[in-house]
């Protein structure tokens, strides 16, 4: 672990007054919820069972075409995920109570951050734990979809329940896009952690940072390293917290 950009970091922290976090499935994944990369878990799986890639199953056409088998596989295989927030996701809540950390923007929908205590979370691709109608908007807690049978309908329009996030073949939120734009463009420390940034347009989004230091925790390397004030390959729960233990308020 790089200790001395670890203190570095946390001095520019310390001395920040907007900082604003931006997360990927790598702050996650720390967590036990499995990406679609990593080999033997569970999208091998259903890759085997059901000879479909999870982008087929996330995506709104095989929702709206096999919904009777998406909730079949949602209800058997992704609500049964139940992950504790990882060091990450601590470590951010953490940084909100000091008043350092204004808000996350995640790409992920296990609502973890909230989980951790983070209260001014941005989820540009939804929240797979929140649904709504698909005919009249109406919200359905997650427990009227584990005791449904089959296919969950609304029980005012009837229309088809479906989780509350952002399908494969969907378009971003509006309104959540252009407050996340609006956040990074206040910010003056970006911490961008557990993502490649390389899914669009999402990652697009780092580009609106004009703040004094982007602080890139990520595994691997990734495009925007050459803009970011300080780099550390490793694993985010880790290093945010060591970082937080060193950060004064």
């Amino acid at each position: 672990m790089e200790l001395k950009k670890i203190e570095d970091c946390a001095e520019i922290l310390s001395g920040s007054k907007y900082t604003v976090a931006f997360t990927g499935a790598g702050v996650s994944t720390e967590s036990g919820v499995p990406d679609f990369r990593s080999p033997g878990g569970v999208f091998d799986m259903l890759r085997e069972k059901y000879q479909r890639s999870p982008e087929e199953i996330l995506s709104i056409d095989f929702f709206v075409q096999n919904t009777a088998l998406f909730y079949q596989i949602h209800k058997s295989v992704f609500l049964k995920q139940k992950p504790l927030p990882s060091g990450c996701h601590k470590a951010f809540a953490r940084l909100e109570e000091m008043g350092i950390m204004k808000s996350v923007i995640t790409q992920n929908i296990d609502n973890l951050h909230q989980d951790a205590g983070s209260h001014n979370v941005w989820e540009l691709h939804g929240n797979m734990f929140r649904n709504i109608c698909s005919d009249c908007g109406k919200n359905f807690p997650l427990s009227f979809i584990e005791k449904s049978a089959d296919v969950p309908h609304c029980d005012d329009c009837n229309g088809v329940v479906r989780p509350d996030i952002v399908f494969y073949g969907e378009s971003l939120d509006f309104d959540v896009m252009e407050a996340s734009v609006d956040e990074i463009k206040k910010a003056d420390t970006l911490i961008v952690a557990g993502t490649s940034l390389r899914v669009y347009p999402a990652a697009g989004l780092i580009n609106y940072f004009a703040g004094k230091n982007m602080i890139l925790i990520n595994r691997d390397r990734t495009p925007y390293d050459s803009m970011a004030s300080i780099v550390i390959n490793d694993m985010a729960g880790a290093v945010m917290e060591k970082m937080v233990e060193k950060v004064r308020r």
